[in-house]
């Protein structure tokens, strides 16, 4: 009773007691020649009058482009400079100062190339200031990074209803009217990469002038480029007409290629076909149903050196848990093109469709059901690492290599751990590094392999191998964070350990850590996916085995 008080004694001063300013730098996985936006995000923003901020990055992975999406008002000026987006703002008029509390402070937008780059702080460069120009006491600073992921775009619509497309990446190449922006629900399907993710959007074919959208990547020449979505289609006329396609990057008419149509069978029911260029269409002899979801897998093959030999594939409900299937039906009449944009039209045949969990991949896999990593975590005994991570589902996975490195830059293999194939049930992987020297800080990710080579690396993750002098409990990372964080905590004996999650009244959520663990500095990546948006209280018990004892409570915000 005495231990549940002082949690929730705790649990009011973090709320009433005054607020420390924390900045956070998004994680953020991006498709190799991808533009990026990474978003910087604050809590307990409150009567900020000036800002000063600079951010490191390494010039070889990123190129700093501009600053996007600061609040109404707020003019930063930004420059980047030596490898730093370094980023400046104060209140002129000392009336003004900023409010933001919980939010969204800015975006930083790149061009990336590939591998990975940390976004990171460096002591001494910040500093926050209230609107007495007195700078605070405390400022929490949250690095952040981007890293490569083996889809070439993803779109999961994962933003406020009624935003346009055009904010978040798109391109308006054509039609002024009726123009695209983001509904509320997501759709399913399962064992899809994209499934009930974020958001999605309705479009409709018919008369009048209506927005047609792209976005781009870098143009592909050979191989294949696979366009996978979720829809769901409420009405079609007889008459078809295409709605999901891709082109050239100019996302010029003419490249138009692998075009997916939808049209009414006269009967009641559905049908979707494809045409690699326009010039003829075949549709699938299967008949599908109104308001229901199905998974289109478009494939643009390029098969060969000639100018009209390339194919266009199209799956309908492929079985994702056997590797590739045969298509369901394919078209190969017309002229090739390279591949460098996914577009999405709204006709002038009528049509109504909810479109949704858009994947752009050089493979299946990374197009349908990669092997989906669901935690990857670290902790230090002594010298050594312990690595441990959990896939939820794995298609074709050969296995895992295991990459250490100093710097975050240049990665070693030191190890490699064999996958479970295809499976679509959980699967629980570990590995120890008793190979690293004392003191330092000590990067490690995964190179998930296909049995066809193909591969995929994870976030990046990090650990201090030093002998922890004192309990110490730090701040979760990222934070807000979606639905992934991480908790750190440093042991200096070995102790009975208990971390646990609350929500702002105190109900437990989750036992994330109950055990006997040694001395050392732990790792933890905590999922809160099954919650709500909101603020919630992470604590910390710790009975040494000399007889210390040790107890922090420290708040993380949940933004969905």
């Amino acid at each position: 009773m005495e231990r549940l008080f002082t949690f929730f004694a705790l649990l009011l001063f973090a709320v009433t007691a005054l607020a420390q300013p924390t900045i956070t730098v998004e994680h953020v996985q991006a498709s190799p020649g991808s533009n990026v936006s990474v978003e910087v995000n604050v809590e307990d923003f409150n009567n900020v009058g000036a800002i000063s901020l600079k951010i490191h990055y390494d010039t070889n992975i990123l190129t700093f482009v501009d600053i996007s999406d600061a609040p109404a008002g707020v003019n930063f000026t930004y420059n980047a400079l030596n490898g730093a987006v370094i980023i400046g703002w104060f209140d002129a008029t000392s009336t003004n100062p900023l409010n933001i509390g919980d939010g969204l402070l800015l975006k930083m937008n790149f061009s990336f190339s590939d591998g990975y780059s940390p976004l990171s702080f460096v002591n001494g460069e910040n500093e926050i200031a209230n609107n007495a120009g007195t700078p605070f006491a405390t400022t929490i600073y949250n690095a952040g990074s981007v890293s490569s992921s083996g889809a070439i775009l993803v779109e999961e619509f994962d933003y406020a209803e009624g935003d346009s497309l055009v904010n978040h990446g798109w391109t308006n190449h054509s039609g002024t009217g009726s123009q695209i922006v983001v509904s509320a629900g997501s759709l399913e399907y399962p064992n899809y990469a994209s499934s009930n993710i974020g958001n999605s959007i309705n479009i409709a074919g018919g008369s009048g002038s209506r927005e047609d959208v792209h976005r781009t990547f870098t143009d592909r020449f050979d191989g294949a480029v696979y366009l996978s979505a979720l829809v769901n289609v409420a009405s079609a006329g007889t008459a078809q007409d295409y709605f999901l396609h891709v082109s050239q990057s100019t996302a010029s008419g003419t490249s138009f290629r692998g075009r997916i149509y939808v049209k009414d069978d006269g009967a009641g029911g559905l049908q979707f076909g494809i045409s690699k260029s326009g010039a003829s269409i075949e549709f699938a002899p299967t008949t599908y149903s109104y308001n229901t979801t199905y998974l289109l897998v478009m494939k643009y093959e390029f098969v060969g050196d000639s100018a009209a030999d390339d194919i266009a594939h199209l799956f309908i409900n492929p079985d994702l848990t056997n590797g590739e299937p045969a298509p369901t039906v394919s078209n190969a009449d017309g002229s090739d093109f390279p591949i460098g944009a996914v577009l999405i039209r709204q006709g002038g045949n009528a049509y109504s469709l909810q479109l949704d969990g858009i994947r752009v991949a050089p493979n299946w896999q990374s197009a349908t059901v990669p092997v989906e990593l669901t935690s990857f975590t670290a902790s230090v005994i002594g010298n050594k690492v312990n690595l441990n991570w959990k896939t939820a589902t794995e298609v074709n996975n050969s296995g895992f290599e295991v990459q250490r490195s100093s710097d975050a830059a240049e990665f070693t293999t030191i190890s490699f751990v064999p996958g479970k194939g295809t499976t679509t049930e959980e699967s629980i992987y570990s590995f120890t590094d008793d190979l690293v020297n004392a003191g330092g800080k000590y990067f490690y990710r995964l190179k998930q392999i296909d049995f066809d080579g193909t591969f995929e690396y994870s976030t990046v993750i990090y650990v201090d191998v030093t002998s922890p002098v004192n309990f110490t409990l730090e701040q979760n990372y990222p934070n807000p964070f979606n639905p992934a964080t991480t908790i750190n905590f440093n042991l200096p004996v070995d102790a009975k350990v208990t971390l646990r999650i609350f929500d702002a009244i105190g109900n437990e959520i989750q036992q994330v850590v109950d055990d006997n663990l040694s001395a050392g500095n732990y790792v933890y990546n905590v999922m809160l996916s099954n919650v709500s948006s909101g603020i919630y209280f992470y604590q910390l018990d710790a009975a040494g085995n000399d007889g210390s004892n040790f107890f922090s409570v420290k708040k993380m915000t949940l933004l969905k």
